[in-house]
């Protein structure tokens, strides 16, 4: 497959739950097709996917070019699917309030069907709740905290374990030391 070395330097850094939640848009993309009615095979549909991240950080960029392989190679290994995933792509500044605008943009006039970020647990719960506002899925890979499901947000997509999930290997750690 192409960019191997590029994926091995991705998954030994820390991006491993991207690839979660590219599995996750992985299967949503026959679903997010209008109607579910298959269009010709000579016809493509696009698919508007938001992806807000810290640009500037190396987690935003390697987590983006995961992105990248993985519908290269989604597109490759399926050449016959009709639906065409295409990447909007905001940077959040590493900011709360310009990671929302970012997801409000893709959301309101980019018309995207699901946003994918952003990298910070604070931005991607705002961001959350301005997607069940709109009707429109959040997958997260960095929201590790039970806001989101603590308030029953049903546009919420975890695609990371839950900080209480990792306190017994803390707390094992703590003891130790």
């Amino acid at each position: 497959m192409p960019h191997d070395a590029a994926r091995a330097c991705a998954s030994t850094t820390g991006a491993d739950p991207l690839l979660a939640a590219v599995a996750l848009l992985a299967a949503f993309v026959p679903l997010l097709a209008a109607g579910g009615a298959a269009p010709p095979p000579t016809t493509t549909v696009p698919i508007g996917v938001g992806v807000v991240l810290d640009l500037a950080t190396g987690l935003g960029k390697k987590s983006l070019l995961s992105l990248e392989m993985a519908l290269e190679d989604l597109y490759a290994a399926h050449p016959n699917f009709s639906t065409r995933v295409r990447l909007h792509v905001r940077d959040s500044d590493r900011d709360v309030v310009t990671a929302a605008s970012a997801a409000l943009d893709l959301i309101r006039d980019e018309k995207v069907s699901v946003v994918i970020g952003p990298q910070s647990a604070l931005q991607a719960e705002f961001v959350t709740y301005l997607a069940n506002k709109t009707k429109v899925p959040v997958i997260s890979f960095s929201a590790t905290g039970d806001a989101a499901i603590q308030y029953h947000l049903p546009y919420f997509l975890r695609a990371c374990a839950k900080d209480s999930f990792q306190a017994a290997a803390i707390a094992s750690f703590v003891e130790e030391c």
